[in-house]
């Protein structure tokens, strides 16, 4: 980013905050029992307190705001769950590969562990987001 921000120009930026304030993290224990993948333990790094700011300042940006943010994700079905966690998230390409058996398993196990975020109408999720801004130095 600080490669193709002008200087005083703005950023900004949105990572995932604490995993256990996430309502969906059994994800991880999912995924790990079934593909093999480093993104899982690194997932959240960037949501421990001052780790985006932190690296932003490091590489030359000024951070005017850093706020955490706990906001439900909403899922209308368990398909659309399903989708948004494996088929469109980290892990998308190596859950691409497996069959259909450990597919239908591993989205047993997502809905089980989202079971008590089950409204008539969706699913309300807890999610936790840190937000960062700021500009590039030098403007």
């Amino acid at each position: 980013m600080y490669r193709v921000v002008r200087p005083g120009g703005r950023v900004a930026a949105c990572v995932w905050g604490w995993r256990e304030a996430c309502g969906w993290n059994a994800i991880f224990s999912i995924v790990e029992a079934n593909i093999r993948t480093e993104v899982c333990p690194l997932f959240f790094t960037l949501g421990a307190p001052g780790m985006l700011a932190g690296g932003l300042q490091r590489v030359g940006f000024d951070i005017e705001q850093e706020e955490r943010e706990s906001r439900p994700i909403l899922w209308p079905t368990d398909e659309y769950a399903c989708s948004a966690a494996f088929a469109a998230g980290p892990v998308a390409l190596a859950y691409s590969r497996l069959d259909p058996a450990t597919k239908s398993a591993m989205h047993r196990q997502l809905l089980e562990s989202i079971a008590p975020f089950r409204s008539p109408d969706r699913y309300r999720v807890p999610g936790e987001f840190v937000y960062v801004n700021g500009v590039r130095r030098g403007g």
